[in-house]
């Protein structure tokens, strides 16, 4: 295990026993990614959805709508994708006032938006993004967009799109993050954000 999950585990026993009901959701949203970052993602659909759920009963907007896109990019990976647009649909209809959030549900969107075959879409989406995650010097965040950029590249002409992730890797090395650790990035960029 985990010393971040066992933290958090810890973290959920207590708040459980304290009866907090939007640190329990905190606590399950953090499990949850966590369990998305290792692939689990049957593992992290129930936390996610759980601490969706809570959140909105809380009224906490910008945490349900983060939590919804757990849930989503969880849903996404089971390759439930109807259900994934319903998450995101759900959350983005709030309106969250979180940047990071809000950039967080755009890739999740474009994702989803090309798997829909509506690729001029995605690519919108994440050009957009792009613009604001880097007007608002998201670093993590901006990587994540990019690399979204080039696997949609990727997937209409995977040749094409080997020096787009050759490029991002250099741009991420030279940021002091890896590739496989840009959630992680845009995890601590929305704890500075709050």
């Amino acid at each position: 295990m985990s010393n971040a999950r066992k933290q958090y585990e810890e973290a959920l026993a207590l708040a459980v026993k304290q009866q907090s009901a939007p640190f329990i959701a905190g606590a399950r949203a953090e499990i949850a990614l966590l369990d998305l970052e290792d692939n689990k993602v049957a593992d992290a659909e129930p936390l996610a959805r759980q601490a969706a759920d809570e959140f909105a009963s809380e009224k906490l907007v910008d945490q349900e709508a983060d939590a919804r896109d757990t849930l989503a990019r969880s849903l996404f990976g089971a390759r439930q994708i109807a259900d994934a647009r319903a998450e995101i649909e759900r959350a983005i209809k709030p309106h969250p006032q979180d940047r990071v959030v809000a950039l967080s549900l755009a890739i999740t969107n474009a994702r989803l938006r090309e798997k829909e075959a509506k690729g001029p879409e995605a690519r919108k989406i994440l050009d957009g993004s792009l613009v604001e995650s880097s007007r608002s010097k998201l670093i993590g965040v901006t990587l994540q967009i990019k690399l979204s950029q080039a696997e949609i590249a990727a997937s209409v002409s995977p040749k094409s799109a080997v020096p787009l992730f050759s490029a991002i890797q250099k741009d991420a090395a030279a940021k002091g993050l890896s590739l496989d650790r840009l959630a992680s990035a845009e995890r601590s960029e929305l704890e500075v954000a709050h």
